[in-house]
């Protein structure tokens, strides 16, 4: 009897240390479990910032999504993505140099910086950077069709969180001149 007290004991503080450490912004170890109800609560009322044995912040597993960009999607196949989102586009996205003049580094910056959905793919900067080296531009436009899951319309997907982006990039201002698209997925990871 005394043993399932513990373990209901041990059950109630996780759960209290889990609650706690969303006002603390820190995550806690699943080794709290071996503390007695009585060590946490003393160490809870003295400091809320030592409530951790692991000081990860909490935003970094908890609640928090992290997007990366690429050419497969976090679900399913490429062609599951068929429910058109939105588009979105920029008629002007000035450049102070003529493409190749940028590092490939620096394009994917400024490109994914600049750019709304913001990121990009390294696939998709090669291509707008091998499509457009040598010409006189210095600006570009680019229209991006973005489109989810056809089972999941709202992006968010067993896996976590995808859409797919088709982006017609132009050479130049107002989508005018030599065009290229490319194709990538906007993957979110919950933490």
């Amino acid at each position: 009897m005394k043993k399932i007290n513990r373990i209901r004991n041990r059950k109630k503080v996780v759960v209290l240390l889990m609650a706690l450490s969303l006002f603390t912004s820190y995550c806690l170890s699943t080794t709290t479990v071996s503390a007695t109800p009585k060590q946490l609560q003393n160490e809870l009322v003295e400091s809320t910032k030592t409530v951790t044995l692991n000081d990860e912040p909490l935003e970094s597993r908890v609640g928090g999504i992290t997007y990366s960009y690429g050419t497969g999607p976090l679900y399913g196949k490429s062609s599951d993505y068929t429910v058109y989102k939105n588009t979105v586009s920029n008629p002007n996205l000035p450049l102070t140099k003529e493409i190749g003049s940028y590092s490939l580094t620096a394009l994917g910056i400024l490109l994914g910086k600049e750019s709304t959905p913001a990121g990009i793919a390294a696939t998709c900067v090669q291509t707008v950077y091998d499509k457009f080296y040598g010409t006189k531009t210095k600006g570009l436009s680019y229209k991006t069709k973005i489109y989810t899951h056809k089972s999941y319309s709202t992006g968010n997907t067993p896996s976590g969180y995808c859409e797919k982006q088709v982006t017609t990039w132009y050479s130049q201002k107002n989508y005018t001149g030599t065009s290229v698209t490319t194709i990538q997925f906007k993957n979110g990871y919950l933490y």
